[in-house]
Parts: C-alpha cells; structure tokens; sequence
C-alpha cells in the first residue's frame, strides 16, 4: 500500500484518536479509510441523483418543446388547475380503494 503524508486539523486528529480510543477502528489508518469509502459512497450517490435530475430536465424541455404544457396567467387559473389535479387525484384513490 502507498504511503501518503496528509496534513490534519486538531479536531480531525481528536476526531480519530476518539475513533480508536472508542475501539470503533483499530488505527488511524483505518479510521481513515472508512472515512473515504463513505466519501466515495456519497459521491456516488450524489452523482447519481445529478444524472436523474438531468435526465428530469431534459424531459420538461422535450415536453415544452413538444407543447405538453399548460399555460397559466392568473391566480384564479392556478387555483383551479390545481383543483383539477386534486380532483383528479381524489378520483385515482377513490377507485383504488373500492
């Protein structure tokens, strides 16, 4: 394995000598370690919900494009479409549950 000289703050250093002391890792080194896999994991992820929320995007655009929008100019217009969609909701549960 490569060795590495990284510079920590005090609070990193306490953080995982309290890590060892507590018995949770058996060294630094591990601690460490542990620490970048969760990195990795989060990273991961994160990238993961970027590319769903890009490919979310480039459905509205496709849909605007496409003219599969609905064009709201006023609070009353609002109001009822979202009475609609609630209805309309209603409705959906409604035959579900019978």
């Amino acid at each position: 394995m490569a060795a590495q000289r990284i510079e920590l703050s005090q609070h990193e250093v306490e953080l995982i000598d309290r890590l060892v002391k507590d018995g949770l890792y058996a060294d630094a080194s591990e601690a460490v370690h542990e620490g970048l896999r969760l990195l990795e994991r989060e990273r991961s992820a994160q990238a993961e919900k970027l590319e769903a929320l890009r490919s979310e995007v480039k459905k509205g655009f496709n849909d605007l494009d496409e003219g599969r929008y609905t064009e709201i100019n006023s609070d009353e217009e609002l109001h009822a479409h979202f009475a609609e969609i609630s209805a309309r909701a209603s409705a959906r549960v409604a035959e579900r549950n019978a």
